[in-house]
């Protein structure tokens, strides 16, 4: 019997505790409101810094391009690993930075079997890494701004390179003060903190309730808004 993208996601991100406790589940629309499938998340904070589970599912069911995305960085952002997995296909992406954060190594593996492997060389040593779907950047970087603030609160979106043909792109964030917006969670009002980015494609809006849990991100350079399950932002 093959199993659906969705219910290999499930089995994998309910496979620990600790990540059903602290899981944070989004719809991914574009930003006409046409579904794009989900994505769901679980933090593991430490003094050591952030260890983040992620798992995507493209379509309208979420069933096609079946991801897991796991990663660690550092308390002020630096990355430590990450590894992305495409489930259909055996296919495990590791990357990897060097002692100086000035290069970044990628090794692919399909069915345990190295399939690719190069570096490349990253202009600025401290940056986060985009996924295609994955929610989690978005709540990082909030996290960032507001316990461990970047001069200029610009920080740094590295799209992940997938292959050597597509060595990814960096994209400065500048990140706005909050302003006060509203909205519902499971029908109840509440109060939001919306941060706004300026990026040099097009801008984004980040919204967290009252401690910081991000409920939504309208991601308009990716063409892509996050939305908490039973989150109405509103209007």
């Amino acid at each position: 019997m093959k199993l659906s993208c969705t219910a290999i996601l499930l089995a994998l991100f309910l496979s620990s505790a600790s990540a059903l406790a602290d899981s944070n589940s989004f719809d991914l629309q574009n930003m006409k409101d046409a579904k794009l499938g989900s994505s769901s998340y679980s933090f593991d904070k430490s003094k050591n810094g952030y260890k983040i589970k992620s798992n995507i599912g493209e379509g309208k069911d979420a069933s096609q391009n079946c991801r897991t995305l796991e990663y660690k960085i550092t308390p002020d952002g630096l990355l430590v690993t990450a590894n992305l997995r495409v489930v259909e296909y055996q296919r495990s992406t590791y990357y990897e930075p060097g002692k100086a954060h000035n290069t970044l190594s990628v090794k692919t593996l399909v069915s345990n079997v190295v399939n690719d492997e190069f570096g490349l060389t990253t202009p600025v040593p401290k940056y986060l890494l985009s996924f295609s779907g994955d929610a989690s950047i978005w709540q990082v970087l909030v996290d960032l701004a507001v316990n461990h603030p970047s001069p200029n609160n610009t920080y740094t979106i590295y799209s992940a390179p997938t292959s050597r043909s597509a060595a990814g792109q960096l994209l400065p964030a500048h990140i706005a003060d909050p302003t006060a917006a509203k909205g519902t969670l499971d029908g109840k009002p509440i109060v939001l903190k919306r941060y706004t980015l300026t990026l040099q494609k097009g801008g984004a809006d980040i919204y967290t309730d009252q401690d910081g849990k991000m409920m939504q991100a309208d991601i308009n350079y990716m063409n892509v808004r996050y939305i908490r399950s039973n989150f109405v932002l509103g209007k």
